[in-house]
């Protein structure tokens, strides 16, 4: 993991310079959290205070509630910030997008939360429930409810999801011809 700094630099700039966007304090808040978890005591102590307080003032101002435990990868874009919810279980892979009401989480019948490959793009209010795995490059639609496993470059939409193949882009030119 880079430095810190490097870290919160690099978000910045995925969130396109706006230091004001709330999808952008939810994200240095957590890499906040995670580098306070490397540190010593006494520094952990007090770092782990600081992103407590932290925290809560992103989850009390825009709802955005991604706990430190989570496993996120590079370049977590978090387009849209509003309601965007993740169990401390989640894993989520590099340059996945969320938009605004996403749920990451559990259900009362399977233990277990989401793991989310590299490239994934999750639509506004979606609900992504139980021990899934989303493959690399999936979308999920907005307002979907995904409980079940997403294959690699598929799109899930619907309540409950279902999933949709599309073709290569090469494929359906070459089909188109």
């Amino acid at each position: 993991m880079p430095g810190l700094l490097d870290q919160l630099r690099r978000d910045y700039e995925i969130h396109d310079r706006h230091a004001l966007h709330l999808g952008l304090w939810a994200v240095w808040t957590y890499h906040f959290g995670r580098w306070s978890l490397q540190l010593d005591q006494p520094y952990r102590w007090l770092t782990s205070k600081l992103y407590g307080l932290f925290f809560f003032l992103v989850d009390l101002t825009s709802g955005c509630n991604i706990q430190r435990e989570c496993e996120i990868g590079e370049d977590l874009h978090i387009i849209h910030s509003g309601n965007v919810k993740m169990h401390p279980g989640v894993r989520i892979g590099d340059r996945c997008g969320l938009m605004q009401d996403v749920v990451l989480g559990t259900t009362i019948e399977q233990e277990g939360t989401p793991v989310l490959g590299d490239d994934v793009f999750v639509g506004p209010g979606a609900k992504l429930l139980g021990p899934i795995t989303v493959g690399n490059g999936a979308r999920i639609g907005a307002n979907s409810v995904v409980l079940s496993d997403v294959p690699a470059g598929s799109t899930a939409i619907g309540v409950p999801a279902r999933v949709l193949k599309f073709r290569k882009k090469e494929e359906a030119e070459a089909a188109a011809r």
